[in-house]
């Protein structure tokens, strides 16, 4: 029983190794006449290049007189008259637009209206 164990221990060990993390020892635990290996891990990850408490929404037209649609971007190089790529619609098209203004939130005040807001896939050069 120890040997099976121990040859599981170090087959976790070895795919533990190849994920960046911090991991701890692993605790050999047993419930209900079973054992459990419990592994613990702390794992740093950027969620966004811009800062926690600042977020870009860009207002995007498709037509020069169309509806207004946010988009989230972390290219603080972007400027009102811009051309960029969009996903957009029920198929998530990628869709050319217009950024008509830009303005910056900190994540918890973003308007509810806003709901699921699209990223921008990049900048049209002109």
């Amino acid at each position: 029983m120890k040997k099976r164990i121990a040859l599981a221990l170090l087959g976790a060990l070895r795919v533990m190794a190849s994920v960046p993390t911090v991991a701890s020892a692993p605790t050999l635990e047993k419930r209900h006449h079973k054992y459990f290996l419990r592994f613990t891990y702390t794992e740093e990850v950027t969620l966004t290049k811009t800062p926690v408490k600042e977020q870009i929404i860009c207002s995007v037209v498709f037509h020069e007189k169309g509806e207004k649609h946010p988009y989230l971007t972390e290219d603080e190089h972007l400027e009102v008259g811009d051309k960029v790529l969009v996903q957009a619609g029920p198929y998530k098209q990628e869709l050319p637009g217009k950024i008509v203004s830009i303005d910056y939130y900190r994540k918890e005040d973003l308007p509810e209206e806003m709901g699921d807001i699209g990223e921008i896939l990049k900048k049209i050069e002109e």
